[in-house]
């Protein structure tokens, strides 16, 4: 039966192979990119972008075009006794519903910093009712302010707040009873056909079989010696990313006897500043954590010419795992998030898993905040001080004025006994425009307009309702019309001083269409 088994995983990995082999022309068997620096982890078939036949992982890697690695180890269910193997796959049509379990535990291959999970789920409206235990030894507490980021119906990334080395997990919540996969992201290799140099003396290409994501040792041609004897040059061998990226973890692979881990000078830095990682034990690779989430962007290793030893230690491979810095997205983290996201993005996709400031539509940020709204997904309303309802779509200061208050934007200082209305500037008889909103009557137009821009009349100016909601004042008659009336500014935050392409378009947070007439 096991050579039936081997049989015919071998057939399956060369026809895996020979497909990808047939499409991807310009990269070799198992990568993708534009520069080919990416590699794919699919179970059988593969895409020219990277994307696997039917979204199938390697056993082991999951997540966007397979590039995380999962660090679930097992399942437990205290009861009932299910196939819990299940939970490792993808595939919606395996899931279990039962509605008698209550908690599941996920214990891990090694202790890691915890930084998000993806749950799969059958039934999309239970995807947010979890709870999630963080647990290492004898130390338990709960995943503090859960930050959901739906990637469709069915799936979610759950990050938590804090930073702490974690060995297992249990979820609970009425989410359990339809799970159809969990897995716990150690993160990408981000070192994989990065910049890599070996010095000695001065800086000179290194091979770069060290990052191929391969960490097989028995090969000795793609091994680079880094100790030697006392009389050698000192060697240093370096990566440099491209972009900083947060090493959550970084693997050194070796072939020799490490006698003391002292041989070798292990440097992490972000420009010329250290960055503290920690050791863990590990036998067949040297394991080392970051502390404090630091970004980094450098890393080296150089002999540590350590007397009277003369141990020949040659490195075989380095794996850096890690997600981009917070305000950056992409394979390759050159993206910038949206300044719209209320916190950082999504690093796949540039999505606002954190809410949208002064927008809404999903984590897309696609739509403006109403009039009078504002707010992460614009759940607040303007404040009644704020004249016309009107306040800056992200920090609800009042963008028109304040009613019955002379110190806009912040509407603290109420009006004197002989004065009213926007900022406290009218007084009776001797204002020319000053209402508690537009005077006069409305003119109905339908469709309701965008702007004065799309507002025709005989008279020179007419009081329209536009499309949002905002009552103003068009004049239709100067220089062809197709202007608001401005009565004046409210603060000096805004530049007017602006050419009438600009005015026509509108700029700034007060939205300002049109230009000052007398």
């Amino acid at each position: 039966m096991k050579m039936r088994w081997w049989l015919l995983l071998s057939f399956l990995e060369m026809a895996h192979k020979l497909y990808c082999q047939d499409i991807i022309e310009e990269c070799p068997v198992g990568w993708f990119g534009t520069e080919c620096q990416y590699q794919t982890h699919c179970r059988t078939k593969c895409e020219t972008d990277g994307d696997c036949m039917g979204n199938v992982c390697k056993i082991g890697w999951f997540g966007y075009k397979c590039q995380y690695q999962d660090m679930v180890s097992r399942f437990e269910v205290p009861y009932p006794k299910i196939p819990l193997s299940k939970w490792s796959n993808t595939n919606v049509s395996e899931c279990i519903e039962d509605e008698r379990i209550e908690e599941v535990h996920v214990y891990l291959k090694s202790t890691i910093y915890f930084t998000w999970l993806s749950l799969t789920v059958k039934n999309a409206d239970l995807l947010d009712l979890f709870t999630i235990q963080l647990e290492n030894g004898d130390k338990k507490w709960k995943c503090e302010k859960q930050l959901y980021t739906i990637r469709n119906n069915n799936t979610a990334r759950i990050e938590c707040q804090g930073r702490e080395l974690v060995s297992k997990l249990t979820l609970k919540g009425k989410g359990v009873t339809s799970l159809c996969s969990i897995h716990v992201s150690k993160g990408r290799n981000l070192a994989i056909k990065q910049k890599v140099t070996l010095s000695l003396g001065m800086d000179t290409n290194a091979s770069p079989d060290l990052v191929d994501g391969i960490s097989d040792t028995t090969q000795l041609s793609s091994c680079t010696p880094i100790t030697g004897s006392q009389n050698a040059p000192r060697k240093t061998w370096s990566l440099t990313f491209a972009e900083p990226v947060v090493a959550s973890s970084i693997e050194i692979y070796y072939k020799g006897t490490m006698v003391d881990k002292s041989l070798l000078l292990i440097e992490t830095l972000d420009g010329d500043k250290a960055v503290d990682f920690n050791e863990t034990d590990s036998k067949d690779y040297i394991n080392l954590f970051n502390v404090n989430g630091d970004p980094i962007t450098q890393f080296k290793v150089t002999d540590a010419k350590k007397e009277n030893v003369s141990n020949l230690i040659t490195l075989c491979e380095v794996k850096i795992f890690g997600v981009c810095v917070p305000g950056k997205w992409g394979l390759n983290c050159n993206n910038t998030c949206d300044s719209k996201c209320n916190a950082s993005c999504n690093e796949i996709d540039g999505t606002c898993p954190d809410g949208c400031l002064g927008y809404s539509g999903d984590h897309a940020c696609s739509k403006t905040c109403e009039t009078a709204q504002w707010g992460v997904n614009c759940k607040k309303d303007c404040d009644k001080k704020c004249a016309f309802h009107a306040c800056d779509n992200k920090n609800g200061e009042c963008i028109l004025g304040c009613n019955g208050f002379s110190d806009p934007p912040q509407c603290t200082e109420v009006c004197s006994d002989d004065s009213y209305g926007p900022n406290c500037l009218c007084t009776d008889g001797k204002q020319p425009f000053c209402p508690p909103e537009i005077p006069g009557q409305v003119t109905p137009i339908e469709p309701k307009p965008e702007s004065c821009q799309g507002v025709n009349s005989t008279e020179e100016r007419v009081v329209v309702k536009l499309a949002r909601g905002l009552k103003v004042m068009c004049d239709t008659q100067t220089d062809g019309g197709g202007w608001i009336v401005i009565q004046r500014r409210f603060n000096g935050t805004v530049r007017f001083f602006r050419g009438w392409s600009e005015y026509r378009k509108g700029f700034g947070n007060e939205l300002i269409l049109g230009t000052v007439t007398s």
